[in-house]
């Protein structure tokens, strides 16, 4: 189905006290000629949420407008919700995640450039930033992950958090490093689909303990990309 428009309406305290049947009347059916509504299955609308599916059907008739009721989404028994795969990703359940989205969680960055540190210990990194501050990531951590870059897809694995290692200034890092890639990518805007969790952050003694501990990090994500291919 072709969507001609899109309105998307702020919601505010305002919104949240119009009665339900004036909010059809006056907004939906006046101002935007409306003669089907669809709703979700959990869906009311209005002041204290009276609008019910039963009542939306009955101003459907008075008004002149078809309501369709969409059913719950099911997977295994339980019904997909917004909260439950919020739930999932805090929890570091990605594989659960992604059955319930159909597609591995990811989330979309701007490489920046970082402090180079990574380069010193044989891993380069893109330092990635996120415009938005509200967006949802996985805890703090290491991953594997899989990058989709001007140059295609690649694996690699990443660590969201403070890298107590090397860096003193107790800020959220997302750096990750691309397995077979020798370029830079500045400025560009990459995809990060999140796939599997490694291990928690932590500090370590020396430079030397981090590199031996990224190294097997590194076998243990290509383990994970080898089983999602």
């Amino acid at each position: 189905m072709d969507v001609d428009y899109a309105i998307v309406e702020h919601f505010s305290a305002g919104t949240a006290a119009i009665d339900y049947r004036d909010y059809l009347s006056d907004m939906l059916v006046a101002k935007l000629g409306m003669r089907h509504l669809v709703v979700g299955y959990d869906f009311r609308l209005g002041r204290a949420r009276e609008g019910s599916q039963e009542r939306l059907v009955e101003e459907g008739r008075r008004l002149g407008f078809a309501v369709t009721i969409v059913p719950p989404m099911v997977l295994q028994g339980s019904v997909l919700s917004s909260t439950r795969i919020r739930r999932d990703i805090a929890e570091r359940r990605l594989d659960h995640a992604a059955r319930c989205l159909g597609r591995p969680y990811f989330f979309e960055a701007t490489v920046v450039r970082g402090e180079g540190l990574g380069r010193g210990l044989d891993f380069p990194t893109a330092n990635a930033e996120i415009a938005d501050a509200a967006k949802l990531l996985p805890p703090g951590g290491v991953y594997a992950v899989e990058v989709e870059e001007r140059g295609g897809v690649r694996g690699g694995m990443m660590n969201i958090g403070v890298a107590p290692t090397m860096h003193a200034d107790g800020a959220r890092h997302i750096e990750i490093h691309l397995f077979d890639f020798a370029g830079d990518l500045y400025g560009e805007l990459i995809r990060v689909r999140c796939l599997g969790f490694i291990r928690d952050e932590r500090r370590f003694g020396s430079a030397d303990a981090l590199r031996a501990q990224l190294m097997h990090d590194r076998q243990t994500a290509y383990g994970i990309l080898e089983k999602k291919h």
